[in-house]
């Protein structure tokens, strides 16, 4: 068995980690782990699926499909037979819209029916009457209807 002796340190520095070599950190580590079994070990942490709220009424949604689909089994059926009756006003456009609008809960109903909507980059609210018909967006404002006033229509209906 050889021993081995670590150089001088240099007598500038007395604190400097100059003198020590690569050699003498892997004898280090080799006597540090020598005789023990290294295991890693990884453990998965549990994944929390966020509660989903229905786009329409709010409540928490359970299964995957209505997950998927952003509404509740009422409130879906309700929408899709609201959606038909305004399907002659607006155009599949502008339907399509208005879903997309209330499935990611864009349209909040106040009261005596009066909603708020946001516009389609998020940047803008617009007040919406749908007893009156009326939008505060550029389309409202020009006397046109709106995929706004779909999605209140829809939902106050």
């Amino acid at each position: 068995m050889t021993t081995r002796t670590l150089p001088a340190p240099p007598a500038d520095d007395l604190f400097s980690d100059d003198f020590i070599t690569a050699q003498d950190i892997a004898v280090r580590d080799a006597r540090r782990n020598s005789g023990r079994k290294v295991v890693r070990v990884e453990v998965a942490q549990p994944v929390e699926i966020e509660p989903v709220a229905c786009g329409r009424c709010g409540r928490k949604l359970t299964s995957a499909t209505s997950r998927e689909r952003g509404t509740g089994p009422t409130c879906d059926r309700k929408l899709r037979a609201a959606m038909t009756a305004i399907g002659e006003t607006f155009s599949a456009r502008q339907i399509a819209a208005a879903v997309e609008l209330i499935t990611d809960g864009g349209v909040v109903v106040g009261p005596s029916k009066a909603c708020i909507a946001v516009s389609s980059d998020g940047s803008t609210t617009y007040a919406v009457d749908p007893t009156g018909g009326t939008c505060a967006c550029k389309a409202g404002q020009h006397g046109r209807a709106c995929y706004h006033l779909a999605a209140a229509l829809a939902l106050t209906a």
